[in-house]
């Protein structure tokens, strides 16, 4: 069975170098260019809009039919009535016999230029860079097979995580580029977690273990971001008492911050990052299922393992039940961010979600503000271990601050953990 993949160029694409690259050996012939226009009515934000399509397409076909590998390049613009989304693709067509090749290949262009993972339905990528793409809703996915399924739920995702990378290496000094490749990456996991028993295990623990990576690399540079964030919730306050603003902790914590993005932007390379996730849309499109489940729709699945999710979610106070212990609510954290990123992203099953999913939301944030707080504290203390004198006031200031903010939402984390339970409990009665 045919499967493609496509990537974008992020920088003007030399096609021409590219070409004499992937035609080193003389495996292909270069077909002539076409210049190509398509018209097509879809639903874009609730909206049917007429899109239009102006492109040129160059294939390489290969010579000898045993090589089962094919190229094409394609590039200029999908036109909407209020924006244009420019195209600057390179498609890979290929099987299971070819996909080593394939690989050995990408691995060579994505030395010579900036190339990410995108949608190869240039529609559905609209879609997905408007917001208003609904992975049950493709052709892919209407024959409720899992692999079809399980393909359209997480291929959007590694597209946005490819493209978060980008974005962050790019510039690894804004917050916003960290933060929301955190939150791609973490999605991703979750996702892939949830699936995890109807896949074949081996390789899903390896790609588990590989986007944990991902997400470790980035661990530090956050709490570093949550550390100067909180210090800027203490300078707005004090503004008239400049004395008492802890200006050479600041300094410190950006010294150290900046330190930190440049290790992770000369340690980690877009090519190699690209290179890792097409080898996970390339097993995703290989036989990922486990053959238990090989012939079953996905439907079924979905609401069997979320059953059993939010069942296992409303239990953890029984395996940690002290909500003054910040390591246990941290794995409750961990588990309650991951239910809600699978609730939000798989729509065949959140619904009637609203309240529920408010109230996970609310707990969340909670849960969220003391962890922290909690490593704030830490990395405090142990810079305190090796810091100056003229630093232990500021240090004394940092920890102290929001101390009482603490106390309060301690206080109020069982009343918030039982609003959840109720509302959790309310939706399991409507599944």
């Amino acid at each position: 069975m045919k499967r493609e993949l496509c990537l974008q160029s992020l920088a003007a694409l030399n096609r021409d170098d590219l070409i004499n690259k992937i035609n080193s050996r003389g495996l292909f012939a270069v077909q002539p260019i076409e210049e190509l226009e398509e018209e097509k009515n879809i639903v874009l934000r609730g909206e049917e809009q007429i899109v239009k399509r102006r492109f040129q397409r160059l294939e390489l076909k290969a010579k000898q039919s045993e090589l089962k590998l094919s190229v094409r390049f394609e590039d200029g613009a999908v036109i909407t009535s209020d924006c244009i989304m420019r195209q600057n693709d390179i498609y890979f067509v290929y099987t299971e016999k070819s996909k080593d090749r394939l690989l050995i290949l990408l691995k060579g262009l994505l030395e010579d230029a900036p190339l990410v993972l995108v949608e190869p339905d240039v529609y559905d990528r609209l879609k997905q860079n408007q917001g208003s793409f609904n992975p049950a809703l493709t052709d892919e996915y209407t024959d409720r097979t899992f692999q079809s399924g399980l393909g359209r739920h997480l291929f959007w995702q590694i597209f946005l995580v490819n493209q978060g990378w980008a974005d962050f290496l790019h510039k690894p000094l804004e917050r916003i580029t960290l933060r929301q490749l955190r939150v791609k990456v973490r999605r991703l996991r979750s996702c892939l977690t949830f699936f995890k028993p109807a896949l074949r295990q081996d390789a899903a623990v390896f790609w588990q273990n590989n986007l944990r990576k991902q997400g470790d690399q980035l661990a530090y540079l956050r709490e570093l971001d949550v550390a100067l964030m909180a210090i800027e919730k203490i300078k707005t306050p004090l503004a008239h008492h400049e004395e008492m603003y802890p200006e050479k902790l600041a300094e410190l914590l950006w010294q150290a911050r900046n330190n930190e993005a440049q290790r992770i932007k000369q340690e980690l390379s877009l090519k190699d990052i690209t290179l890792e996730l097409a080898g996970f849309i390339i097993w995703l499109q290989g036989q990922p299922v486990a053959p238990a489940y090989a012939n079953k729709e996905l439907e079924p699945f979905l609401w069997s393992r979320i059953k059993d999710w939010s069942n296992s979610i409303a239990s953890l106070t029984k395996r940690y039940p002290d909500f003054s212990n910040m390591m246990e609510m941290h794995k409750i954290r961990i588990k309650v961010k991951r239910f809600r990123y699978v609730m939000m992203t798989l729509p065949e099953i959140n619904k009637n979600t609203g309240n529920m999913l408010r109230k996970l939301k609310k707990l969340q944030d909670i849960l969220g503000f003391l962890h922290d707080e909690f490593i704030n504290n830490q990395m405090v203390s142990k810079m305190a271990a090796t810091s100056r004198g003229d630093l232990q006031c500021e240090m004394a200031l940092f920890k102290g601050w929001e101390s009482a903010k603490v106390e309060e939402a301690t206080v109020a984390l069982p009343d918030l953990w039982e609003d959840f339970c109720e509302e959790l409990e309310i939706w399991q009665d409507t599944i």
